[in-house]
């Protein structure tokens, strides 16, 4: 929901003719997001406002550009709509969004600690079927982790899961060769380490959508125990656990887990592609019938009971914002090397 207002001096209160602005929702390494009434087609919407620093920044402008077309190619309830996008009166651009009035996956967990194992199988599938559509469309997210999913309550109680921030996804069609290559040249890899696949890593590797489905048993074990499985002060040391290192059973911290539920996050936690599921509508499916939940029209509402994490386990709260990987990750295992820097950008 919005704070206090809080909108510079120097930008008009109602941008393109229809978008006032009420209020502040959340900042980004380079956008400012805002609650506004779209005076048109009378509806609340969120507008990402790019920051003035920026705005004669080409890189992040491309950038706001790429999440503008990741996200107008898909069409899916478990993905936020994109609805316009225009200009300032100074010329910074802004991007204009449904407004999802929840809270992200990341303060829920956060609040709640451990989540209800019908509730994580049911938030998983969502994410899972977002991710589906995204794959349809030729869309990797890369960047997928609980600060960018939105729980909204639907009206059986029931989450209502929205995947967002598209803005460093990459593209697989070969009719996107040039736009994914000049995302990644020089060997940049991009992401959250504490989320990112293997290969995300590895600059020799390819990244198709069972990345995303690595970060998504991430997400799915953040839920379960309220912790991620690698995190150290190092990027370089969380890069080479994801590569090297075997992922703890969550039920070690959680025992009282379903069997079933375990198995189908180690899955999808497997270092090798082709050890995890190959598709999110696949994922989604087994995890709803990991708790015995075949169809979504029989899941009761999902509460939100709370089940505090280990007292030892470094919690989501300590987790740093999205960031850039530049550089090279060589895969010789004895020599594993990160070359570059680690790039807050939110």
């Amino acid at each position: 929901m919005s704070q206090v207002i809080d909108i510079p001096s120097s930008m008009q209160a109602t941008l393109a003719g229809r978008y006032a602005l009420q209020g502040w929702l959340g900042r980004g390494g380079m956008g400012i997001v805002y609650a506004a009434a779209d005076s048109s087609d009378k509806r609340d919407v969120a507008v990402k406002v790019l920051r003035k620093e920026f705005s004669d920044n080409e890189s992040v402008n491309k950038r706001l550009n790429r999440e503008m077309r990741a996200t107008a190619r898909i069409n899916h309830p478990n993905v936020v709509r994109l609805l316009d996008h225009g200009y300032t009166h100074e010329g910074r651009q802004f991007v204009v969004f449904e407004r999802v009035n929840g809270r992200s996956l990341k303060d829920e967990i956060v609040a709640c600690g451990r989540l209800d194992f019908a509730r994580i199988a049911r938030i998983g599938a969502g994410i899972a079927r977002g991710l589906a559509a995204a794959h349809r469309a030729g869309v990797v997210h890369r960047d997928l982790k609980p600060g960018n999913v939105m729980l909204e309550e639907g009206v059986d109680g029931a989450d209502c899961v929205r995947l967002l921030d598209f803005g460093i996804a990459t593209f697989t069609r070969p009719e996107d060769e040039q736009d994914r290559e000049a995302l990644t040249r020089a060997g940049m890899r991009v992401g959250t380490p504490e989320f990112m696949a293997p290969e995300q890593f590895e600059s020799d590797q390819a990244v198709d959508g069972r990345a995303d489905l690595y970060s998504l048993g991430i997400v799915l074990f953040a839920m379960t125990t309220g912790r991620v499985p690698f995190k150290f002060k190092s990027a370089t040391r969380t890069a080479v656990a994801h590569i090297e290192s075997p992922v703890t059973p969550p039920s070690h911290l959680r025992p009282e887990m379903p069997s079933e539920l375990e198995a189908v996050i180690l899955r999808l936690l497997e270092k090798n592609p082709a050890d995890r599921f190959q598709t999110g509508d696949d994922a989604a499916t087994a995890l709803l019938e990991a708790v015995g939940l075949h169809s979504e029209a029989t899941a009761p509402p999902a509460g939100r009971t709370f089940h505090p994490p280990e007292a030892a386990a470094e919690t989501l709260s300590e987790l740093d914002p999205s960031i850039v990987v530049g550089g090279l990750l060589s895969a010789a295992l004895a020599t594993l090397v990160l070359v570059g820097a680690w790039v807050v950008i939110g």
